[in-house]
C-alpha cells in the first residue's frame, strides 16, 4: 500500500457522516374531484369509478366534488368536519340528510338530484356556516316548506331553487319573493327581502330628503 492510497483510506475514515436530510411531512389533501372524465373515455361505470375513489376519505379535506358520478347514496362524511364546500349536482341523492353533520359547510350544489324534500328546520340549523345553496331542477314541490327549512339557515345568502316543480304553481313569482326571514339572492337574479325589511326600505324612501 503506498502512502498516498493510506492517506486516502485514513481521510475516509475520520470523515464525518453527512447529516441525514429530514423527510417532508406529506402535504394534506384539501381538495377531492371524483367527478368522470368523460373526455378520457373511461371504461368503468361512473358509479363504481366514484365509489373507488372514495374508500377513505381524508379528513383535511375542504372541498368535495361528486358533479354527475352516477350515486345514489352518499358515501361516509361524517368525520370531514373541516369541510366548507360540497358539489353534488347530477346524480340520484333524494336526501341531503348526511351533510347535516358537517357544522363548517359554507357552500353546497346540490342540483339535478330527485330531491322531493328538505330537512325539517329543526335540522337545518345545524348548517348554521351555509352562505349557499344550489337546490335548483330537483323535485321540490312544496315551496312553503322549502322556504320554512331555507329560513332555518342564519348565514344563508343566495339559493337557486329554479326548475322545481313548485315554480310551475299560479303566483309563483310573487310568492317567491315574500316570507323570508331575512334578504336573500334567489336565483341570482331575484333580490328577496322579509316583510321587516320591506317595511324598513319603505319607510326610509319615505323620509328620504328630496334633492
Amino acid at each position: 500500500m503506498t502512502a498516498q492510497t493510506a492517506k486516502a483510506r485514513s481521510a475516509l475514515v475520520s470523515a464525518p457522516n453527512p447529516t441525514p436530510k429530514k423527510k417532508k411531512p406529506p402535504q394534506p389533501v384539501l381538495q377531492l374531484d371524483v367527478s368522470p372524465d368523460v373526455s378520457a373515455g373511461q371504461d368503468m361505470d361512473r358509479e363504481d369509478l366514484a365509489l373507488s375513489k372514495l374508500q377513505s376519505l381524508p379528513a383535511t379535506l375542504l372541498e368535495l366534488r361528486l358533479t354527475a358520478c352516477g350515486l345514489d347514496t352518499w358515501p361516509r362524511v361524517s368525520h370531514l368536519q373541516r369541510l366548507k364546500a360540497v358539489y353534488a349536482s347530477a346524480n340520484s341523492f333524494s336526501a341531503m340528510t348526511p351533510l347535516l353533520a358537517l357544522r363548517q359547510l359554507q357552500h353546497v350544489s346540490l342540483s339535478h338530484n330527485p330531491l322531493r324534500a328538505l330537512p325539517a328546520p329543526t335540522e337545518m340549523r345545524a348548517l348554521g356556516q351555509l352562505i349557499s345553496l344550489d337546490i335548483s331542477y330537483c323535485e321540490l314541490h312544496d315551496l312553503e316548506a322549502t322556504r320554512g327549512s331555507l329560513n332555518a339557515l342564519p348565514g344563508l345568502q343566495s339559493v337557486c331553487i329554479s326548475g322545481n316543480p313548485f315554480c310551475l304553481l299560479p303566483g309563483y313569482a310573487a310568492n317567491a319573493r315574500c316570507g323570508w326571514a331575512r334578504a336573500l339572492t334567489i336565483d341570482g337574479q331575484v333580490r328577496a327581502f322579509s316583510a321587516f325589511a320591506q317595511h324598513t326600505a319603505s319607510r326610509r324612501a319615505l323620509h328620504r330628503p328630496t334633492l
